[in-house]
């Protein structure tokens, strides 16, 4: 380029990066990511589990369910108050804290070895009740 300083040309230079490196990252935050699926054919299929634990107040936690290994776990209710919210150990946060029961269909799926935990924020004791299937995954 002649007559163009050196200060211009990194401008230059930095735009022309810039601008595609803008236009990938803005199509990898759109683009869906694919998630962990198993094929579901009619009524979910295995075992009916419920399970349930009295949680501590004032941001007490208590495990209510672990995921034994080769299986998954399906969650279609919880029942919690307004202060308890559910997680999983390696899903992360999945119920914010509601009223009553919910109920989730097809379900909310839990990987092997995965703990849910309730977690009151609350200032009394209260309890978190969940009820799933547990069910193998299709290999």
């Amino acid at each position: 380029m002649i007559g163009v300083d050196a200060a211009t040309k990194r401008t230059m230079n930095h735009r022309a990066i810039t601008l595609p490196m803008l236009i990938l990252s803005g199509i990898l935050v759109l683009w869906p990511q694919p998630a962990r699926t198993q094929e579901v054919r009619g009524a979910l299929r295995g075992k009916l589990v419920s399970a349930s634990a009295n949680v501590p107040p004032s941001g007490g936690s208590a495990p209510v369910y672990t995921v034994p290994d080769p299986f998954v776990f399906v969650l279609t209710q919880l029942c919690i108050n307004a202060d308890v919210s559910l997680s999983g150990s390696k899903l992360g946060a999945v119920v914010p804290g509601g009223k009553d029961c919910s109920t989730f269909s097809p379900g909310i799926v839990f990987a092997p070895q995965e703990v849910l935990t309730c977690t009151n924020a609350g200032a009394t004791a209260e309890s978190c009740m969940i009820t799933g299937v547990l069910t193998t995954t299709k290999k």
